[in-house]
């Protein structure tokens, strides 16, 4: 495990192949890679005298091409600093560790898709936290060698800030906002009218269709005109 600190934010991670862990809240192009394990992790420190509200976040891929785009990940929160020596298994998975609090979860989320890409997510969230991880829940963009690589970097949060005079915010729990490839979404379920209804609704759309196109001259109808039938 390595730690970083850069000011008063410490960035720590499940272990580095490329860069070093404070490389993941860099401006630049800098190529960050964690080590090629199950459930890699990003962990920000914000320090001892603030939490944070969260309201969105950004995060880029750090590296060109996109062969090991992230996919699949969950962004979250805790007061709890993170268990440098704990392994997460299919069993024990991250995102169901008591400790920690989902904030976003994504499923084959593809924004990060192109080389040096970067991207904002919504928070649902009414609590105020220290620590804020990104953990790779499964693999990414690679199937084969690369796949449990967690390429990321130039994270953002937004929010809002408390001062430790404050104290931590406990607010009702929020549902995590999910994240996802339009594909992996179901299709919404077909309304089944009337035959009646759908007859006049393709009636109706027919001649949208032609005033569009100026097949139709429109009339004007005098509200008192129109008799509704019981």
């Amino acid at each position: 495990m390595t730690t970083e600190e850069n000011k008063k934010v410490v960035v720590t991670s499940s272990g580095m192949s490329m860069g070093e862990p404070d490389l993941f809240i860099s401006r630049g192009n800098d190529q960050c890679w964690t080590q090629n394990k199950p459930f890699s992790w990003f962990c920000v420190d914000l320090g001892e005298d603030v939490q944070l509200i969260p309201t969105q976040y950004s995060m880029g891929y750090a590296s060109s091409g996109s062969a090991c785009s992230p996919r699949n990940w969950v962004l979250q929160g805790s007061n709890q600093p993170p268990d440098l020596l704990r392994i997460y298994n299919e069993t024990d998975p991250p995102n169901q560790d008591p400790d920690w609090q989902n904030l976003t979860v994504h499923q084959n989320d593809l924004s990060l898709s192109s080389d040096w890409a970067m991207h904002s997510w919504r928070v649902n969230c009414r609590s105020s936290y220290r620590y804020f991880r990104v953990v790779q829940t499964k693999i990414n963009a690679q199937a084969n060698a690369m796949s449990q690589v967690l390429v990321a970097n130039r994270f953002e949060l937004y929010g809002t800030l408390l001062s430790k005079n404050v104290g931590v915010v406990n607010g009702p729990p929020a549902e995590p906002r999910k994240y996802g490839s339009p594909q992996a979404q179901p299709p919404p379920e077909y309304i089944r009218a009337h035959p009646d209804r759908q007859r006049e609704i393709v009636e109706l759309l027919e001649v949208m269709m032609q005033l569009s196109q100026g097949q139709v001259k429109a009339e004007r109808v005098r509200v008192h005109d129109i008799i509704i039938e019981e």
